[in-house]
């Protein structure tokens, strides 16, 4: 243990890879010509604050998946102080599934996953303790009450997931959203294409094999798929940080 303040933090050896290739196609004018991980929230890009959070609760050993204007990106890394991350580039788009694997190459041991775009305070230590520590592949997800723009997950009451339903614009009610915050098993991508989606190319046949645990966030998650989804998480961090 290491000591931050007044607080002692465990310190994880745990390996975590963020996919961080994405476009800000969707984000507003003056936001789009750079990569959706460098989009300003409450003063910083939204990678410091994932940066953030990983830190605060003492995981340092990251790797991202660049693609789109990667070179925004790595000098960001440099001035900001955070040249101790490692990356990796894609010469081409490989989807959440290749982008991951491209960065894992090298992992021996689970690691944590997720998508750059999304902010949420998960506890990573519970996330990894879910999944019997090297047992089973983790999956986070949360209730949401508008659940139109999302495809939904069920699952039995050993909190395995079972299925995946595609979104369905017509919904009238909620459900048990993924949330895009993972702990996986290397073995995983034994086999699997260059270039691949890993809710589409994995996650259905490990939930098929009974490998695939549910891991239920009650914090906040803050998605940026849409504009208006950019302007909560921006609101939420003037407020809060």
């Amino acid at each position: 243990k290491e000591k931050r303040g007044t607080k002692k933090v465990e310190k994880y050896s745990t390996p975590v890879v963020i996919v961080a290739g994405g476009k800000g196609t969707r984000m507003p004018d003056g936001e789009k010509d750079k990569p959706k991980v460098l989009v300003e929230i409450a003063g910083h890009p939204m990678l410091h604050w994932q940066f953030k959070e990983l830190r605060r609760q003492g995981f340092w050993s990251i790797t991202l998946s660049l693609g789109y204007r990667a070179d925004m990106v790595i000098d960001w890394l440099k001035s900001s102080g955070n040249s101790e991350v490692r990356y990796v580039i894609e010469t081409e788009p490989l989807g959440t599934g290749g982008g991951l694997k491209l960065a894992s190459q090298g992992i021996k041991e689970p690691f944590l996953a997720m998508n750059a775009d999304d902010l949420a305070n998960v506890n990573f230590g519970a996330l990894i303790r879910h999944g019997g520590r090297g047992t089973y592949s983790v999956l986070t997800g949360a209730e949401i009450k508008d659940a139109r723009a999302f495809g939904l997950m069920k699952c039995d009451e050993h909190k395995k997931i079972c299925s995946f339903e595609e979104k369905n614009p017509e919904a009238t009610e909620g459900g048990l959203v993924n949330i895009g915050h993972y702990y996986l098993l290397p073995n995983i991508f034994e086999g699997t294409p260059k270039a691949f989606s890993i809710e589409h190319g994995i996650f259905p046949k490990l939930a098929a094999a009974g490998d695939l645990l549910l891991y239920k966030h009650t914090g906040y998650w803050l998605p940026t798929g849409t504009e208006e989804q950019l302007q909560v998480m921006r609101e939420y961090f003037s407020k809060s940080h």
